[in-house]
């Protein structure tokens, strides 16, 4: 597997965050991490990219151990995160920002960012503009663009869909679905199984910090269970059918 995750347990303090996660993504396929605000998704996807501390278990990538190793370490391996509220640097200009990402990706061969300009026309419209002037949906352009400069073995990405508008969103999956097809597994961490399900396979559910629910994505888009108990009725009415996944 080229992402292997295995107990995995972050804790704040006394406060234990998430606990005996366990997964695995290999190339080709597209994971979702799912759950409610507060599931512990955020948490969980930060520790695999050493943002945090794991009180136990193990992450390996691309067959090396990288528990321990620390953020940067984790980025140059070729694990790549695009965090949720994108993190960008609002002064930076589009160009300089792609850069940026560029300087990992050289290690990498990367010598251009010219596929990405092709991926995200706009940004190539707009690549002496400030990060910072950006509408919401291109500073999430911008930040998937950045993950991609520094080419990636594999990609993270923490609710992309938050804050974006529904049009948006068809545009972001369309993205998705190009980066799964270049050979660039995805882990996608959601709210919305209706993104969730457009790209990724199979799914693992959190609540609590604990895994609740794993199985095919097509399964849990069709659950009432799944919907009422872990994503309460923002779309009641759109799932049919029982769950027929593993329940942990």
């Amino acid at each position: 597997m080229l992402l292997e995750v295995t107990d995995l347990a972050v804790a704040y303090g006394r406060i234990q965050a998430v606990r005996g996660v366990s997964f695995a993504v290999d190339k080709g396929q597209a994971l979702a991490l799912l759950g409610p605000n507060g599931a512990g998704k955020t948490s969980t996807v930060e520790a695999i990219v050493g943002f945090l501390p794991k009180t136990s278990g193990s992450v390996r990538f691309c067959g090396k151990d990288i528990t321990r190793a620390s953020a940067s370490e984790i980025a140059r391996s070729g694990l790549a995160l695009v965090p949720q509220w994108r993190e960008l640097f609002p002064g930076f200009s589009v160009e300089e920002t792609l850069e940026a990402g560029m300087h990992i990706g050289r290690k990498r061969g990367r010598t251009n960012v010219d596929d990405i300009y092709q991926m995200f026309p706009r940004l190539a419209e707009r690549r002496k503009q400030l990060a910072g002037t950006l509408s919401g949906g291109e500073q999430q352009m911008l930040a998937i663009g950045r993950a991609l400069a520094t080419t990636p073995t594999m990609l993270l990405l923490d609710e992309p869909s938050a804050g974006l508008a529904v049009g948006i969103v068809k545009d972001l999956v369309k993205v998705l679905k190009t980066i799964l097809a270049n050979g660039i597994p995805i882990l996608v961490i959601e709210q919305s199984i209706p993104l969730a399900s457009a790209v990724a396979q199979d799914c693992l559910i959190l609540a609590t910090g604990t895994p609740v629910w794993r199985g095919a994505m097509a399964e849990a888009e069709k659950s009432d269970d799944i919907h009422r108990y872990y994503f309460g009725d923002q779309s009641a009415g759109s799932w049919q059918g029982d769950a027929k996944g593993q329940r942990t």
